[in-house]
């Protein structure tokens, strides 16, 4: 059996050769019985972004009077709107989740809060 290949960093196209060859490996170890997951996204918000949204959702929770969880899934409805799901033929929705936003739609959701906070604060 082949070494485990834990690899997560950016892609630079300076280190297109190490990322085949990490391929590569993943690929030979699926014959050998280990399968990998490959995943190319954009970039996650950065833990700044995210403890600055948090900071402003939680004033303007306090000024307002509504939770934290309330103020986010407004200010998160109102910039990406909601998701839809199905379960057992009926749908349902919920905000999408500000863990996953890529840094430019963080930057964005920022933002339009900053302008809320601004109003409350």
């Amino acid at each position: 059996m082949t070494e485990p290949i834990n690899y997560r960093k950016e892609i630079y196209y300076s280190e297109l050769g190490e990322i085949m060859e990490n391929l590569v490996q993943a690929a030979k170890a699926h014959v050998e019985g280990t399968t990998y997951e490959v995943t190319i996204r954009r970039r996650r918000r950065s833990n700044p972004q995210n403890d600055y949204f948090h900071k402003m959702v939680g004033d303007i929770a306090i000024a307002t009077g509504h939770t934290a969880e309330e103020v986010k899934y407004h200010v998160v409805a109102e910039v990406f709107g909601l998701e839809e799901f199905v379960v057992k033929g009926k749908t349902y929705h919920r905000r999408v989740s500000t863990s996953s936003l890529p840094i430019d739609q963080m930057i964005l959701l920022n933002s339009h809060v900053e302008v809320m906070h601004a109003e409350y604060i």
